[in-house]
């Protein structure tokens, strides 16, 4: 992961300074355009990691210890997985109280790897609900093979484009019915009421096919080579 460039060496030793930190910090606030973000490091304690870098009003102040057993960030730490909070005021996995307190509403935390190991978690938060979308996301992805380009960007699914052709048809078959018609008061045929459905049908999975993919973030940051932090 491109985190892995943070550090060199020894595991334990995190060789970027707090001006380094801070500048990624910054940019992660920019490019997601979150109203704070954060990030902790492990101190060698399973059960809890410090925030080593802020940027932001609602991210916690630099020195603070963040807990890990029941909190958001350690089921990132413990899954080793990049994980998305929508709304703290329905989702089960955050302190909604504590949330709450802070002013925020929707969160996202990535992992800092080095190997298998996770050293610590970049932190994103913003203060409204469903801030952050595929796109954001998308900034911190990095090249999938199979997945993504060489840039680290999915390409559009074009769920309508590949559907068509099955509508083409559906509305053929609609068509060729017999159709309600105000103007007389006609009623529908029920040939024409299943054919409308089947049309209904392919519109509504295209619609879902989309929603589905907004809430599929991709599970790997970019090399540090083409990594967000290091753009200028």
């Amino acid at each position: 992961m491109a985190t892995q460039g943070l550090y060199t060496g020894s595991k334990s030793r995190a060789l970027g300074s707090s001006d380094e930190l801070a500048v990624i910090a910054q940019r992660a606030q920019a490019f997601t355009n979150a109203s704070g973000a954060a990030i902790a490091l492990s101190n060698g304690s399973a059960s809890e990691i410090i925030c080593r870098a802020r940027s932001g009003s609602s991210a916690p102040d630099v020195g603070a210890i963040m807990r890990v057993e029941g909190a958001f960030t350690g089921l990132c730490i413990q899954s080793g997985k990049e994980l998305r909070c929508d709304d703290a005021d329905t989702d089960t996995r955050v302190d909604t109280a504590g949330m709450r307190a802070l002013g925020i509403r929707s969160m996202v935390v990535t992992p800092i790897k080095e190997e298998d190991q996770v050293l610590g978690v970049v932190v994103v938060f913003a203060s409204a609900a469903y801030a952050f979308s595929i796109t954001h996301l998308a900034v911190l992805s990095s090249p999938i093979p199979g997945v993504s380009d060489t840039d680290g960007f999915v390409p559009n699914p074009q769920h309508l484009g590949r559907a068509q052709r099955d509508l083409r048809r559906a509305s053929q078959r609609v068509s060729r019915r017999v159709g309600p018609d105000r103007r007389v008061g006609q009623r529908p045929s029920k040939r024409w009421e299943k054919a409308n459905q089947q049309r209904n049908t392919i519109h509504h999975r295209v619609a879902n096919l989309r929603q589905d993919g907004l809430h599929k973030p991709p599970p790997a940051w970019p090399p540090r080579s083409e990594s967000w932090w290091s753009r200028t």
